[in-house]
């Protein structure tokens, strides 16, 4: 018997469209090595309760 594969959710295309923004992301933060609470959280607190819709910011 042949295994059937449906595939429930295919981000390859959204992470192909992003990848040089998401790698730049992650080298900047490598090269910086401030992996916690660094430079680029508070940009991402600030929007993290209207892009989600949550009145609780991260952290």
């Amino acid at each position: 018997m042949s295994e059937i594969r449906i595939p429930i959710l295919d981000l390859k295309p959204e992470i192909d469209e992003l990848r040089p923004e998401l790698l730049a992301a992650i080298e900047r933060v490598l090269d910086r090595t401030d992996f916690i609470m660094g430079e680029d959280v508070g940009p991402l607190r600030r929007k993290w309760p209207s892009t989600w819709a949550s009145s609780t910011p991260l952290g």
